[in-house]
């Protein structure tokens, strides 16, 4: 009964892509939802998507394996990300209209600038798109007889499908959908936890010391800050959030959605921080981390309620992975194809939408399949050349300073750093490289200010 339900739940997602497809005409249609998105919609498409995997599986996993030092990227990190993005970003993008991160980098610095920007944005959002799609799989071998590789594959398939057809108008409507899903699974959660044991505060009162320490051994000061950085600097410029700003009726919709989402992310991502927290008492000794969430509402929630759970995890993870896969498929088409083809029509340019998602989706299944683990895949997405990027970006949004050169040089010192010290740094103290993506961005805003000047 549980597996069929679960299904059910996910044909439902087809269902509503299909018939989202039939009133796409246009790739704005497609790619931002004719740019006449409401304010709930926004909030819940920015929430939902920002909402994955990491957060219900990694998060919870860490926390119950070390203690609050596990949660520095979930829920604070991510939330705060997403308040930044409506105080520094939404008013700037939105009234640019533009229709990707491309667009205004061949506006305010050239193509080079463009070209290697898609070169740092397009592999990052893979990365994270193969850590979500990992998840999947997971999930779905707790609630059926399928092995990880055979979950992952039917992820991906599932995920090409439904967001192929509908486009960011049927991502934006799963998002509703999946947003609610996901407050109610894990509210669900939490409440028979606390009924079942009543006496786990007392337990939370004896917690040993380093359960609640927000830093692990060993780590100094500038290392916790460049932890808590990666989060939020490193995602801070994505193609993912910026489609939903730019589909808002209006620059003031897109700010205000930004906002409520952040709050919105904070309340709801603490739940699986609480869980992981209670996690050792309730449900001891367990070999992998990462299913502990998972496991523990498995043997805690009667079945029609752990379907609700279920639906909640896959609902935190599609709507993250069909928002990666159509933020690859615009930059593509739009900044990569388009110039190649004379003249493209709009029939054309929605059939290579749908082409390009589906491309994705077999590279981040080949990404998902070699990987590690879910939060190293996540930890690789946001520090891959991020800090150059926001940077370049930040700066070249506010000032005036600045044109090819200067984007370049910080595109590239912020690349080169990240590579270093990503390669150099287990080989050395943290004394001596203590703030690996810190000096990342610092440098890439010094390089730039420089040229510029």
């Amino acid at each position: 009964m549980l597996i069929f339900f679960v299904f059910l739940y996910l044909l439902l997602q087809l269902g509503i892509g299909y018939y989202v497809s039939k009133k796409i005409k246009t790739s704005d249609d497609y790619f931002l939802a004719g740019r006449n998105l409401s304010a709930p919609l926004v909030t819940f498409s920015l929430f939902a998507t920002w909402f994955g995997s990491e957060t219900c599986i990694g998060t919870a996993g860490a926390v119950y394996q070390y203690g609050l030092s596990g949660s520095r990227a979930d829920p604070l990190g991510y939330a705060a990300c997403l308040f930044l993005v409506g105080f520094l970003l939404v008013g700037k993008l939105w009234s640019k209209n533009t229709t990707t991160l491309g667009d205004f980098y061949d506006q305010r610095f050239g193509k080079s600038v463009e070209y290697l920007s898609l070169a740092i944005l397009i592999p990052s959002s893979l990365m994270w798109a193969a850590a979500q799609i990992r998840a999947f799989g997971q999930v779905l071998t707790t609630i059926t007889p399928i092995n990880v590789e055979v979950g992952i594959v039917f992820a991906v398939c599932f995920v090409m499908l439904y967001t192929s057809m509908g486009g960011l108008l049927g991502d934006i409507y799963t998002d509703l959908i999946q947003g609610i899903m996901i407050i109610l699974g894990l509210i669900t959660t939490v409440v028979i936890t606390l009924n079942a044991y009543p006496h786990v505060f007392d337990y939370v009162a004896t917690m040993p010391n380093e359960r609640w320490s927000f830093t692990q051994p060993g780590e100094n000061f500038w290392s916790r800050i460049d932890r808590f950085a990666i989060p939020i600097i490193g995602s801070l410029i994505t193609q993912e959030l910026t489609s939903r700003v730019l589909a808002a009726k209006s620059k003031k919709i897109a700010k205000t959605s930004a906002y409520f989402a952040a709050i919105l992310y904070l309340l709801v991502g603490s739940i699986p921080v609480f869980l992981g927290f209670i996690g050792p008492y309730i449900f001891p000794h367990l070999a992998d981390s990462e299913q502990f969430l998972l496991q523990f509402s498995q043997s805690l929630l009667p079945d029609f309620l752990y379907v609700v759970f279920a639906g909640a995890i896959l609902s935190a993870i599609l709507s993250t992975v069909d928002s990666i896969f159509l933020a690859v498929s615009v930059m593509i088409s739009k900044n990569i194809v388009y110039p190649l083809i004379k003249r493209p029509s709009e029939k054309q340019k929605v059939l290579l939408g749908r082409s390009i998602v589906v491309t994705s989706g077999f590279v981040s299944l080949i990404l998902a399949l070699r990987s590690d683990g879910i939060m190293d895949l996540v930890e690789e997405a946001s520090a891959f050349g991020s800090s150059g990027l926001t940077a370049m970006t930040i700066l070249g949004l506010y000032t005036r300073l600045g044109k090819t050169a200067s984007a370049m040089a910080s595109l590239i010192i912020g690349i080169s750093v990240s590579l270093c010290t990503s390669s150099f740094l287990p080989l050395l103290s943290e004394d001596v490289i203590p703030s690996p993506y810190i000096l990342s961005f610092v440098a890439a805003i010094i390089v730039y200010l420089i040229i510029a000047y």
